[in-house]
């Protein structure tokens, strides 16, 4: 399309109304938010149709942004906000076409408006160290385009108009809290540049050296695409480089970061809205509203910059979060990027053992697309984090020491990298150590410190000693062993969960708020500040999972964290789902119980799964009778055969065995629930089919239709795998999860299943019986001639091993075992 096409059919359409774009006066505002009502809605919706049609030739970023505006202005012609943000794509569009804008100046008449709309004369950041003041000027632009918003807001629909311009004024504030810490950061001095185990943040970006590469790289991946996945090893750094990495670069191009931790809250969308808008209650539109919707109408605020939702430590996702949270958000993210149209970018970090787990969301999300692998630093990086953070507060480094620290710290394995915990701590204590020297010295390495081994050997312990008096030595102990997981993994902990911890253990807690703090000025804890529906609390947790390692857990506490883990899991799925604890689970937590401070959900859960697991049990033994009380019977007819029964007597028999087991087991299938029983219709079908592969083996065919010992080898199949299907959920914890009843309806579901079970059971071993001439112990043939003779040779053709012949008994296998998966697997 050429320049002074396209700069027509924009001028027909801005011309109207151009002042109110440009000059941002409330009167303007006013008549352009009058201008765009009426018949300008079509003729927006006309100017969206020519340039989807023609547009698609210019490959720029802001083309492709104009297209997707474009597409929304025609789906929702008459909203002021998509118009609004049409607008602003118009206007980006402008400033990446330097003919297309002189050809739109021209066609406007060169006036000021138009200059001011053409100017493009923002700057952007490419890579490298962002300074405080162009991390300021971008935030700056940010808080302007908030303030034109709130302004626009004022003539918004009434309706909508309070939450907006609530939420406006807590995206203000979230970037005035921003800016806070960027301003504290250039007024305080340094105690040290370097940050032995805390993550840097936006305000130390100044100190933050040796990722340039991998800044570039994410960079380039969030302009690439919606979705961003960042992944490395525990320990190397991610949540740095995602703060006083990239977080700085956005600010400084007026992009709004969002950081957020998935936790063990229930929602995560939940956390993303409350992270923006506080007092999310105070909002119910919004705090209602899709993700989609909520981020939209955040980003409308920004003007046309994106907002970049940082979720940090995503494998919480998978460690706390229950199976329905973990699919509901990833639904909502879902529609967020299936969405182009929406200014929103997302950053995903989790560390690389849980990495392949994002397959499970490959079909709606695709994670595999758009990802970096973050590593430790090569050599020239980590000369860097060592000698610029020191350079920057007038220190310098003795020549060779350098050399010498990274000699000392190069990995074995070629293909590992220097660890970034390690390259701080040894750089944190030189500093600390030197005193007012201006030079960290080779003497001070070595025979201070006792060169790299000397520093890292027994890092823990040796922070602990300096900084912890000796008699809060055992509680501080036991606050960081109440930090971690049974798994050695750092977990985040309120006030209240710690001292409950330590209470179980028996520990005296009146030093605990003391102990908390040296804990953080000594950098091993690390606080933060969280916020519910109903206030605000702190949450600790360890500086870096470096420290973990150190922490030393004997078998019975390890057992011990497990079960108090396991069961504050095991409630989430309780409360959502009405899934209990397995017989396995509940032995495990059992010894346990005594020590914890049970909550009533928690009470709820343990009284209804040992309820659950005596009903289990019971009714796993009933079905064994049953199988066993077939076997009975068909002895018992055998003695009254031999006895001389009557062939009456015989067909009565056979019928009441059929007709007894669907009822009976109808009532077993309702205690046990339909999914339990499928895996007994399984096991029957499946024998079924065993036993007609079996008629083709030689050592099998040879065998008499009439034969005795035909009859036991099928029945033994089929009765074998039955067994396995009732005693499969109770040993099997894995399975049990799944299959553990949640309403009425499984009940009745569970009746159904099970009756067909009696029929699949009993109609089977019937059948096998009568296809060996009832010859099994002197059994007395079903004979016509009487009223229940007649009703027995009706029934025969019924039986399940009549009606599954080859091969509808392989299609009924197959579909047995899909319904398997579904619910299982």
């Amino acid at each position: 399309m050429e320049s002074s096409e396209l700069a027509r059919v924009i001028a027909d359409f801005l011309a109207p109304f151009l002042p109110a774009l440009i000059a941002g006066q409330k009167e303007s505002k006013k008549t352009g938010a009058k201008v765009v009502g009426g018949q300008h809605h079509q003729d927006s919706q006309n100017l969206a149709t020519v340039l989807w049609r023609k547009l698609r030739s210019k490959n720029t970023v802001a083309s492709r942004d104009m297209l997707n505006a474009a597409k929304t202005v025609i789906e929702k012609p008459r909203s002021k906000r998509v118009l609004s943000e049409f607008s602003r794509c118009i206007e980006r569009l402008l400033e990446q076409d330097a003919a297309l804008a002189g050809d739109m100046a021209a066609r406007l008449g060169g006036s000021q408006q138009a200059k001011s709309l053409t100017a493009g004369n923002r700057s952007v950041v490419i890579g490298g160290d962002v300074s405080n003041s162009t991390i300021l000027n971008g935030m700056n632009s940010i808080t302007y385009s908030i303030t034109q918003s709130l302004s626009e807001i004022e003539v918004a629909e009434q309706a909508e108009a309070l939450e907006e311009k609530r939420l406006a004024e807590a995206i203000s504030q979230y970037v005035e809290r921003l800016k806070e810490q960027v301003r504290s950061s250039q007024e305080r001095g340094y105690k040290s540049p370097y940050k032995p185990l805390l993550a840097y943040d936006i305000p130390d970006s100044s100190l933050f050296f040796g990722r340039n590469e991998y800044i570039a790289q994410l960079l380039d991946c969030i302009k690439r695409g919606a979705l961003t996945v960042l992944t490395a090893r525990s320990g190397s750094g991610k949540s740095s480089l995602l703060r006083a990495g990239i977080g700085p670069h956005l600010l400084s191009q007026s992009h709004l970061p969002v950081y957020v931790r998935p936790g063990d809250a229930p929602s995560i969308d939940v956390i993303i809205k409350r992270t923006l808008l506080r007092h999310l209650e105070q909002s119910p539109g919004l705090a209602n509203a899709s993700l989609h919707d909520f981020l939209s109408s955040a980003g409308a605020l920004l003007n046309g910059k994106w907002l970049v939702v940082i979720v940090d430590q995503f494998e919480e996702i998978f460690t706390l979060q229950s199976q329905q949270a973990r699919d509901a958000f990833i639904r909502e993210l879902a529609g967020c990027l299936n969405d182009e149209a929406l200014p929103v970018r997302w950053i995903l970090s989790l560390r690389s053992e849980k990495f392949t787990d994002l397959s499970d969301f490959n079909s709606l999300i695709q994670p595999f697309d758009n990802y970096i692998v973050m590593k430790g630093f090569n050599t020239d990086d980590a000369r860097l984090v060592i000698t610029e953070p020191a350079r920057s507060q007038g220190v310098s480094y003795q020549q060779g020491l350098v050399d010498e620290i990274l000699k000392d710290l190069a990995p074995k394995d070629s293909e590992e990298q220097i660890s970034p915990p390690q390259l701080q701590i040894i750089c944190s204590r030189l500093y600390e150590i030197r005193g007012n020297e201006t030079e960290i010295t080779s003497r001070m390495y070595h025979e201070s410190l006792g060169g790299a081994n000397g520093i890292l050997k027994d890092y823990l312990s040796g922070v602990l000693n300096r900084e912890i008096p000796k008699g809060r030595l055992v509680l501080a102990q036991r606050v960081l062993i109440a930090l971690i997981t049974s798994e050695k993994n750092r977990v985040l902990r309120s006030r209240k969960q710690i001292e409950s911890e330590l209470v179980s253990q028996g520990t005296d807690t009146t030093q605990l708020d003391n102990v908390l703090r040296q804990l953080i000025e000594s950098h091993l804890v690390h606080a933060e500040e969280k916020q519910d529906e109903t206030n605000s609390f702190v949450v600790y947790e360890l500086t870096h999972d470096y420290l973990a390692n150190d922490i030393e857990l004997d078998l019975e506490l390890r057992q011990r964290k497990y079960a108090r883990e396991l069961l504050a899991y095991k409630v989430k799925y309780y409360q959502q789902g009405n899934i209990k604890l397995s017989a396995e689970e509940l032995k495990l937590v059992t010894p346990h119980l005594d020590n914890f401070d049970l909550t009533q959900g928690e009470r709820t859960l343990i009284q209804e799964s040992r309820r659950e697991t005596s009903r289990n049990k019971l009714i796993a033994q009933l079905s064994t009778i049953i199988i066993f009380g077939m076997g009975i019977s068909v002895f018992l007819f055998s003695i009254i055969n031999l006895i001389g029964g009557i062939a009456a007597v015989a067909s009565l028999g056979y019928v009441s065995m059929l007709l007894g087991s669907v009822g009976l087991l109808g009532i077993v299938g309702a205690n046990r629930g339909w999914a339990k029983e499928l895996l007994v219709s399984f096991g029957a079908i499946v024998g079924i089919a065993i036993n007609q592969l079996l008629s083709h083996l030689p050592a099998i065919g040879n065998l008499a239709e009439n034969s005795e010992a035909l009859f036991w080898v099928r029945t033994l199949v089929v009765t074998g795998l039955v067994y396995f299907g009732y005693q499969a959920v109770v040993s099997i914890p894995q399975l049990y999860s799944r299959a553990t009843r949640e309403r009425f309806q499984d009940s009745l579901l569970g009746a159904a299943v099970g009756a067909v079970n009696g029929y699949l059971i009993a109609g089977t071993i019937w059948a096998y019986l009568h296809a060996s001439g009832y010859s099994v112990g002197g059994f007395v043939p079903v004979t016509p001639g009487t009223l229940l003779g007649d009703t027995a040779l009706k029934i025969l053709p019924y039986l399940p091993p009549y009606l599954l012949t080859e091969p509808y008994i392989y299609f009924a296998v197959v579909l047995a075992f899909v319904f398997v998966i579904i619910i299982y697997i």
